[in-house]
C-alpha cells in the first residue's frame, strides 16, 4: 500500500508561529540516552536528539496553551475547514478536534461521553514525543504519565456536510469531555534557540523525505527507533500511532476532462475511513461532494464501493461522486486500521468512463 509523507493538524500549526519570536539560548533540560550514530549532527545545532524532540514538544504544546481558557481547558473547533478558511495542506474534515495542555506531574482523568456508533478517540502525548495512551469510548480514564505536561487530543466524527450533525457534536458531545487534573500549574515552555530548531527541523526533515513514511515514527520508548522517534516529532509531531490511523494517497495524474471510475474493497477497518479529494498543491478545492466516508457513501452489493471522479456534468447524478479539479489527487484515511489486512490492502486503478 502506498504511503504518505502527511504532517499532521497539529505539526502543520508550526508553520505559523516557528519562524516567529526566538528565544535566549539555552538547552532544554532533558535526560538523555546513549545513541549510536545519526545521519544528523545534532551537535553542530547546539542540542542532543532529546533536547530537540522536547523543544518540538514544547513549540507545539505553547502555540495551544496560549489559547486556551486555561490549563487543562480544551480548545474545542466547532466547524469543518472550508477552502476559504484552510491554512495548512491535507486538511482533515473527517473529525472535529478538542485539543490542549494538560498537567500531568500529580496525574489527571479524562472523561468521554457516549457517542453511540460515532466514533472518538483521545490521545494522548507527552512532552518527550511517546504516545501515552489512546482512549476509546464511554469512560473515566485515568493517566500517569512520564512528563509533567502532556497534550490531549480528542477526535469526534462528523458529517461536514450535515449542519445539524456538526452541531450535535459541538452542543451534546464535546462539552462533556472532562478533564480533572491533579495540579493547575500553567505551562511554560523550556530555553532554547529557536532558530537553531527550525534549521535542525530543515535538516530533519530531508532525512524524512528520503525515508517517504511515517512508518514505525511513533510508538512508547523502547519499542521504537530512537532516529525514527526524532523524526516523527520533526515532520509528523501529534501523529497517531501506526495501530490507531494510517493513511495512503494516490496522486493520480490524470487531467479533470471528464468522468472517472475506480471500485474500492472495503477498507479493513473498526473506526472510519474516508475519502478526501485535493488539488494540486494538496489543498481542499471544493466545500461540496469533496470527501466520501460511511455517512455518504452507497456500498455495492459484495460490500465494495465505486466512486465517480468528475463533476454532475460529466458523471451526471450519480452516487459517490467526488469533483476534481487540476492536479486532482486524494488521501484515504484509516482510522483503528486492522493492521494486518492493511498491508495488503490496494488502491484500484481510476479509469476514464466518460
Amino acid at each position: 500500500m502506498k504511503k504518505l509523507l502527511l504532517s499532521s493538524i497539529i505539526t502543520a500549526s508550526l508553520a505559523l508561529t516557528a519562524c516567529g519570536s526566538t528565544d535566549e539560548t539555552a538547552t532544554t533540560e532533558v535526560a538523555q540516552t546513549a545513541q549510536t550514530t545519526y545521519p544528523v549532527d545534532f551537535k553542530k545545532f547546539g542540542m542532543t536528539p532529546e533536547q530537540y524532540v522536547r523543544a518540538e514538544s514544547d513549540i507545539n504544546m505553547d502555540f495551544y496553551f496560549q489559547k486556551q481558557p486555561a490549563i487543562n481547558e480544551l480548545i474545542h473547533l466547532k466547524k469543518p475547514i472550508s477552502v476559504a478558511g484552510q491554512v495548512v495542506v491535507r486538511s482533515n474534515n473527517d473529525t472535529l478536534y478538542s485539543l490542549g495542555v494538560v498537567d500531568a506531574r500529580n496525574g489527571f482523568t479524562i472523561s468521554l461521553p457516549d457517542t453511540g456508533d460515532r466514533y472518538q478517540s483521545a490521545y494522548v502525548i507527552n512532552q518527550d514525543h511517546y504516545p501515552e495512551e489512546v482512549f476509546y469510548g464511554e469512560g473515566t480514564y485515568e493517566v500517569e504519565a512520564d512528563t509533567d505536561y502532556v497534550f490531549i487530543v480528542v477526535r469526534t466524527q462528523m458529517n461536514p456536510y450535515d449542519e445539524a450533525d456538526v452541531a450535535k457534536v459541538v452542543k451534546d458531545i464535546q462539552p462533556k469531555i472532562t478533564i480533572e487534573s491533579n495540579s493547575a500549574v500553567p505551562f511554560t515552555m523550556s530555553k532554547f534557540d529557536k532558530e537553531q530548531v527550525v534549521a535542525l527541523r530543515t535538516e530533519l526533515d530531508k532525512e524524512m523525505a528520503k525515508i517517504g513514511s511515517f512508518d514505525g515514527t511513533m510508538d512508547v520508548k523502547g519499542k521504537v527507533d530512537p532516529f525514527l522517534h526524532v523524526l516523527g516529532a520533526s515532520s509528523g509531531w501529534g501523529l497517531l500511532p501506526e495501530k490507531d490511523a494510517s493513511y495512503t494517497t494516490d496522486p493520480v495524474n490524470l487531467p479533470a476532462d471528464g468522468c472517472y471510475q475506480a471500485t474500492y474493497a472495503k477498507p479493513p477497518v473498526d473506526g472510519f475511513w474516508s475519502i478526501t479529494m485535493y488539488d494540486k498543491g494538496t489543498f481542499l478545492f471544493t466545500d461540496t461532494n469533496g470527501i466520501l466516508n460511511d455517512y455518504n457513501v452507497t456500498y455495492n452489493d459484495d460490500g465494495s464501493f465505486t466512486v465517480n471522479y468528475g463533476s454532475i456534468e460529466d458523471c451526471g447524478d450519480v452516487a459517490n461522486r467526488l469533483e476534481i479539479t487540476e492536479g486532482w489527487n486524494y488521501l484515504m484515511r484509516f482510522y483503528k486500521p486492522r493492521l494486518d489486512e492493511l498491508k495488503d490492502y490496494q488502491l484500484p486503478e481510476i479509469k476514464k468512463i466518460k
